[in-house]
């Protein structure tokens, strides 16, 4: 009985605190259209690191979570094929905050202008 009521004490101490840590999520879509943006990479980096602290890619509505992070001051960078990488510098987790929604991030697509192509040849 002992045994059972420690095990189920920290059992709801683990889950309490597993769902404490906050959580980051937002909508992409593309900047003009309104688009949502699929397969974005999204990449949450601790403030002075260089290594991302946690990864995601966006879903088919465009949506993304990224769940897990501790507290502390983060940067976020979006970026994809085609469209000019968004960064957000400054996002402070406190600990009073379980969900940071930062709302719909637009992606600016890239102008990549092509020019003509003339192929010329001379039959023999």
């Amino acid at each position: 009985m002992k045994n059972t009521f420690i095990l189920t004490f920290l059992i709801i101490g683990f889950c309490s605190f597993v769902s404490a840590s906050p959580q980051i999520r937002g909508i992409i879509v593309e900047k003009g259209t309104g688009n949502p943006i699929e397969s974005a990479d999204v990449i949450l980096l601790k403030k002075g690191e260089t290594t991302a602290t946690a990864s995601t890619l966006s879903e088919s509505n465009g949506s993304f979570q990224l769940s897990g992070v501790v507290n502390g001051e983060y940067s976020l960078i979006v970026r994809l094929i085609g469209y000019d990488v968004y960064t957000q510098g400054s996002i402070n987790l406190r600990s009073t905050e379980t969900v940071l929604d930062l709302g719909i991030i637009e992606l600016q697509p890239l102008e990549i202008g092509l020019s003509e192509v003339v192929i010329e040849s001379d039959k023999r």
